[in-house]
């Protein structure tokens, strides 16, 4: 699987817009669609946020295996967050990215948990 066949993947199975990701990166939309068209590799800072986003290796995004990606997100704390979670709590989660991955992963396990308010 090529890189941009990843990226597509990912941000579509997290339910976000290219829009979305754009603004993450501190791009406009056209530039992140670039991304996704092989028209334009993102820079490896870009890579990163993207990864710990989509709680998926950079190695998997660049070049794995479909098998491999799927293999990831399956086990991904913050894909199984973008999966069952409202866009309220998705553009909570694109605001918290800039956290290190532990405490990224940690943020999204919470939004998981039941509160019992």
């Amino acid at each position: 699987m090529e890189l941009n066949e990843a990226l597509k993947e990912l941000r579509v199975r997290a339910g976000l817009t290219q829009k979305q990701i754009a603004d993450m990166l501190s791009l406009d939309r056209s530039s992140y669609s670039y991304y996704e068209t092989s028209k334009s590799l993102p820079t490896v800072t870009s890579l990163k946020r993207l990864s710990t986003l989509y709680g998926v290796s950079m190695d998997t995004m660049m070049g794995g295996h479909r098998d491999k990606l799927e293999e990831e997100i399956a086990s991904s704390v913050p894909m199984q967050a973008f999966a069952t979670s409202g866009q309220d709590v998705r553009e909570i989660l694109l605001a918290a990215h800039n956290m290190d991955k532990e405490s990224f992963e940690a943020f999204v396990r919470s939004t998981l948990q039941p509160h019992n308010d």
